[in-house]
Parts: structure tokens; sequence; C-alpha cells
């Protein structure tokens, strides 16, 4: 299975298991640490596991990976930090009502968000990139997303959801797109015509964006999306719910509805209903270095657990391991 599975990770957890987390490629090609797609089935960059150890040993790397002080990435070799009352990641710390959070990430690119979760729900979040200011020239940041849970319990996940079509961009002048996480050529493209962007490109639970630069923007200015008809794919067959067909579609944003810099237009599957595009007005330079503190304010319980995802303006993503706080591991 290949793919950013989130929701496995949470299924674990959410039944009592006390689990790290990690990442890894998968293209039998025999290069340790960068694995680029290569065909339709193997569609995703190979993603990469990080240990927290004291020294680059075999002994201290197997130690760190035993006591759960790890994290993971979609392949970029991002830095983490995570710490509540003091305990470290993949730990479980003695119980106490009032809880601390603290983290750090470090990007090699500019970090776009961080989402801190308790039980799997998010209690705080954060954007860095959004400008809130509207200006004659202007960076937007698309992005398409889909959900790859299993539809039916024990399914495999649901498959790559594949987008493809136009963007057209009206009242304004396209000086630039790029493509910020495009590495397989045989599912992602993209032709630049003038204010019109032909592309492809697809998704299974991570995020696919392409950068526009803008100039000439106005009130009036619209960005509109002509989907075509898609089916999903998935290099693990289904067991219940076949790969659907995702109908063509045509949606338009105006610019005037991007909410403080941000707008997200679901555009639903099939049994699916959180698929969606988020526009984003961003700065020019972001930050790759950002720490963060958040006094949980919520209810506390005993066996609570925490982690926190990363997500970068070129797509990428890290995912810390949990820390508990109280209670005992299932058995």
């Amino acid at each position: 299975m290949h793919g950013s599975f989130q929701w496995f990770m949470e299924a674990y957890l959410s039944h009592g298991h006390e689990v790290g987390v990690v990442a890894a490629s998968d293209d039998h090609l025999s290069r340790p640490g960068y694995s680029a797609p290569h065909r339709n089935s193997l569609a995703q960059r190979g993603g990469l596991g990080a240990v927290l150890a004291p020294e680059r040993s075999r002994d201290a790397i197997f130690d760190g990976m035993k006591a759960k002080r790890t994290y993971a990435t979609t392949g970029d070799r991002i830095i983490l930090d995570f710490d509540v009352n003091g305990t470290g990641m993949g730990q479980r710390a003695d119980y106490s009502d009032s809880r601390v959070v603290s983290g750090r990430a470090i990007g090699t690119a500019p970090l776009k968000s961080i989402q801190l979760l308790k039980n799997d729900e998010v209690i705080w979040e954060e954007e860095y990139l959004l400008e809130n200011s509207a200006s004659i020239e202007q960076q937007l940041l698309i992005s398409f997303t889909s959900d790859p849970t299993p539809y039916f319990s024990g399914d495999a996940p649901r498959g790559w959801r594949h987008w493809a079509g136009d963007l057209n961009v009206t009242n304004a002048t396209v000086i630039e797109a790029k493509s910020m996480d495009f590495f397989n050529p045989f599912t992602q493209a993209m032709v630049v015509d003038n204010n019109t962007i032909s592309f492809r490109t697809n998704t299974r639970g991570d995020t696919s964006s392409i950068l526009l630069t803008l100039t000439g923007v106005n009130e009036n200015t619209m960005i509109s999306f002509d989907l075509d008809e898609t089916t999903e794919t998935g290099s693990a067959p289904p067991f219940y719910r076949p790969h659907a067909t995702i109908a063509a579609t045509q949606t338009d944003i105006a610019l005037s509805e991007l909410e403080e810099g941000k707008i997200t237009r679901t555009l639903a599957g099939p049994d699916y209903p959180e698929d969606a595009i988020t526009v984003r007005r961003v700065i020019t330079e972001g930050t790759k270095d950002i720490s963060f503190s958040f006094d949980d304010p919520s209810f506390p319980d005993q066996g609570d657990y925490y982690y926190f995802k990363v997500e970068q303006a070129n797509d990428a993503i890290a995912w810390s391991s949990p820390i508990w706080i109280g209670g005992f591991p299932s058995r």
C-alpha cells in the first residue's frame, strides 16, 4: 500500500496500542533514503523514518526505535522536537491535570501549517504562509487533497484520487506557475499556456499543489477549474469497495472569496465528502524554523495522547510519535 495513511496510526492509537510512527519507501531498487516514483502503481515518493538517538550507532538507533523516539516524513528531512510536561516523543508521562505541550519544526522548505492533536482530534493549529492583505501582485498556493481512509472496516485504503483538467485565471495575468510535488512523470504533469494551466496529479492522504504568481489582480479576478472524469487507482486491490469513477465537474473560485487569505472548496468523490481544493494567498518568503507552546485547557483524562503534524509549502509532511499522559498501554 502506498500513500500517506494517518488513519492507520489513528486506528492503532484509538484502540489503546502504544506505537511510534515511522515511514518508509517501497520501490525495490535499493536506494536507501531516496525512492522516486517510477510507475503508476508505486505512485508516491518514498517516506523516511527518523530516529532520535544520542549517537549514530546501531545500538543507539535500535534503542531509539524500541523506545518509540521516532517520527515520519513523506521524504523531506524535516527535523521535529516535541514534549509534554518535559516528556519526549514515544514516552508515557506521569498523570497530570496540567499539560504544557511544546514543539519545534525545522523544515527543508517554508512551513505551511502545524496541527496539534489530542486523542486524534485537532486541538490547536496555525497557518504560517497566509497573506491577509490583497494587492495587485499575489502568490496563490492551490492544493488538492483526498481522504484515503477505508470506507469499509477491513478494506484496503481508498485508492489514489486523480485530479486532471484545466485551471484558468481571468482578470489577472499569470507570471509563473510552479508544481510543488510533481515527482512522478507517469501520473503528474503541468503545461502552462498563458492564463490556462493544464495539469494532472494524484493524492492519497497527502496534498498536491501548484503555486501561481499573478499580476494585475483586482476584485474580479477568478480561478476556474474544469476537471476531467477520472477513476481511482491503487496498488492494493480493494476487498469491498471498488475503485470509483469521479464525474467531470467545474467550479469557480473568486479571489474576493478568500477569508483571511484562504478558501476551501469541497469536491466530493463517491463516498468521500471531504475531498477538496484549497486556495491560499501566501507570502513570498516563509520561515523554516518554528517553535510552539500550548497549555491544553480541555478536560484531562488518564491515557490521553498528543502528537503533531507539520506541512510544508512544497507539500512535504511530518508526523511526530505520540506522547501519553498517565494510563497504561494495552496488553
